[in-house]
């Protein structure tokens, strides 16, 4: 998990960390699981059993992408991005609790303690994100990609390869992780540039 622990793009070493210790606390979290039972999830209120000093929005953000993430909507995910993420620290968000997921479960299978989190690695994000992209009705914007179809009429680009593109590192990582690699090869690297950050105190843009 060390390169989890070093600056990403929008969040610090610690920050990220940060971010694999909320995803664990989340399956012991008791709001999580009244929620998980419910009929649906915005009828139960609460706080969340948190394992960081992130703020509150970015921890529900997180115990929802990794106890209940069938039932997340648009309209959820528009009030995290206007009002506490940008898009670029969603998607590094989203690959950051994903692969923790992965790794967890390759220790928890046949049935091994999970790895210790690592220590953090100084150093500021990055700001890198891909520049060229484009709107095809997802969360996020997309790097582009050719329209045309293989053998199997599947995309010869698969959106899952394309899914958190906007931050190259963060497809990267997933990538490596979850075996998706068909196409992940196109991601571009030279058109990602450093947009300057805007964001609140204590929320990474």
């Amino acid at each position: 998990m060390g390169r989890h622990a070093q600056p990403g793009v929008s969040w610090t070493g610690a920050e990220r960390v940060a971010i694999l210790a909320e995803a664990r606390a989340a399956l012991d979290c008791e709001l999580c699981n009244a929620r998980i039972s419910a009929l649906s999830p915005n009828a139960v209120q609460g706080v969340h059993d948190a394992a960081s000093a992130l703020p509150a929005a970015v921890v529900d953000g997180i115990h929802r992408l990794r106890t209940d993430p069938q039932r997340l909507t648009r309209a959820w995910f528009d009030s995290l991005v206007e009002d506490q993420l940008s898009l670029a620290a969603y998607a590094e968000l989203v690959s950051l609790v994903c692969t923790s997921v992965i790794i967890d479960t390759q220790h928890n299978v046949p049935g091994l303690p999970v790895a210790p989190l690592p220590d953090p690695v100084d150093g500021e994000p990055s700001g890198d994100v891909l520049d060229d992209t484009v709107d095809i009705g997802a969360w996020l914007p997309v790097m582009k990609a050719e329209a045309d179809l293989t053998d199997t009429g599947l995309p010869s680009v698969p959106n899952i390869a394309r899914a958190m593109s906007l931050v190259p590192r963060a497809a990267a990582l997933f990538s490596a992780r979850s075996g998706h690699t068909t196409g992940c090869s196109r991601f571009p690297s030279r058109s990602a540039r450093r947009r300057p950050s805007s964001s609140p105190p204590g929320c990474p843009r």
